[in-house]
């Protein structure tokens, strides 16, 4: 996604895109990259709870 709006930028730049589209095409493309930021972030963390719980089970046992 991030070279997505870096193209986008460039397509601005040269005059080969319209501001609407453009204005359009970048928030549709932030968008997709805070949700994929965001599932990342939300695997770790579960993955770490997992890690975690697995370790307290260990110890106990």
């Amino acid at each position: 996604m991030e070279e997505y709006l870096e193209r986008l930028e460039e397509l601005l730049r040269k005059n080969e895109v319209s501001d609407e589209a453009y204005k359009r095409l970048k928030a549709e493309y932030e968008g997709k990259l805070r949700e994929i930021k965001g599932g990342a972030e939300t695997e770790v963390k579960a993955g770490k709870t997992e890690i975690l719980e697995g370790t307290m089970v260990k110890e106990e046992g």
